[in-house]
């Protein structure tokens, strides 16, 4: 039970509770923070930072490598892609407007897509529709998206020596974002509370959240911003978290590669870390394996990261593995990733699913959902 002296302060009622501090909750409360400057704005974290993938992500800057769009294109037609795009490239924009992009490691690397020596197939049909993906793109992006790159190999990988380049694509520091993020919240006076794991909401007369021990948080309306871990709270959503498994190698010295770089639709994606080497993915091979919010690795997938980044990212290198570690995305049942921006109630206000693409799409999310706010 709270003693009076926090019932009457850190715990008292609030005009708009936010839950879940990671990238969209913190947007969620800066845009709400300018749009309602006297309103009294909380967010509630059920960790210490950022529990699902905000911190733990791969830290790419990017909007979607060609073969992703052309597939998404074939499933969700082009007004539906179309708008994704859109909405992750001014999301960007959004960081590199409203902060400094030295102060969150922002760096316009440039971003490839990559193909495996048996791709050439692939490599061909792709190339095919680049001028078509370049011509619709272009309303948005205000220039051409892709080009074909021929000197691939420079990069020191077993991989077809062309590629696909994105020079609108680049690096961030995720944690150094969200902690610049939550600094200028805090000058404007936004609350945060962490260490509180809400289970259960209520809407009536007012929303009120109950956390693990019982205690009710309440407030005038609610931005639910938890993505992969919505269906804990929101189990009737289509919402579902789906793990993304990452692991870091020791320093390499005279590392040729630099930049972003996507494999096999995105499923793979890697970058360089200064002279460390990130790689993520594998999420295809054990989709249902990996429906989970549990961050614990699985030898499954590492081993196969492993692999592939012994035997043709860095065949001729030398390392060690220093990191392994997992985060929370979050799709719909049958991959959806379009992001689920709805009005649950008068006061209650869902934003979450975030298709694989947080860092993008999070200040268009936070932004759209805080303009159902009355």
């Amino acid at each position: 039970m709270l003693s009076y002296w926090e019932k009457s302060t850190v715990a008292s009622h609030c005009d708009i509770m936010i839950i879940g501090g990671g990238l969209t909750g913190l947007l969620s409360a800066f845009h709400a923070s300018r749009k309602f400057p006297k309103r009294r704005i909380r967010i509630i974290e059920r960790g210490p930072f950022p529990f699902g993938a905000s911190t733990r992500n791969a830290g790419f800057a990017c909007f979607g490598s060609p073969s992703e769009i052309y597939e998404d294109l074939q499933v969700d037609g082009e007004e539906l892609t179309l708008q994704r795009v859109e909405q992750r490239y001014r999301g960007l924009q959004f960081y590199l407007q409203n902060f400094a992009p030295k102060s969150f490691d922002f760096r316009m690397t440039g971003g490839w897509e990559i193909f495996q020596s048996s791709e050439t197939e692939v490599f061909d049909n792709l190339n095919d529709k680049l001028e078509y993906l370049n011509h619709i793109l272009n309303p948005i992006v205000g220039d051409s998206t892709y080009q074909t790159d021929s000197s691939t190999s420079r990069f020191g990988m077993d991989v077809l020596p062309h590629s696909f380049l994105n020079k609108h694509e680049g690096q961030l520091h995720p944690a150094k974002l969200c902690i610049l993020i939550e600094k200028a919240l805090r000058e404007r006076g936004v609350e945060f509370i962490n260490g509180i794991e809400i289970t259960a909401i209520e809407t009536v007369p007012h929303v009120v959240a109950i956390d693990t021990s019982g205690v009710k948080w309440t407030a005038e309306a609610c931005i639910v911003a938890t993505n992969g871990l919505t269906k804990q709270l929101l189990p009737e959503e289509n919402i579902y978290p789906a793990r993304g498994q990452v692991l870091m190698t020791s320093e390499i010295p005279n590392l040729k590669l630099e930049g972003t770089f996507h494999l096999d639709r995105g499923y793979w994606y890697f970058r360089n870390v200064g002279k460390r080497v990130l790689l993520g993915g594998g999420r295809h091979l054990d989709v249902m394996g990996e429906r989970t919010s549990d961050r614990v690795t699985s030898e499954k997938i590492q081993s196969e990261l492993e692999h592939i980044l012994r035997s043709t990212l860095l065949p001729d290198s030398s390392f060690d593995i220093d990191y392994r570690w997992a985060g929370t995305m979050a799709f719909g049942a049958e991959n959806e990733k379009t992001p689920r921006i709805e009005a649950l109630s008068d006061n209650l206000i869902l934003a979450a699913r975030l298709g694989g693409m947080g860092v993008a799409m999070a200040p268009i999310v936070a932004e759209m959902a805080i303009e159902k706010l009355s």
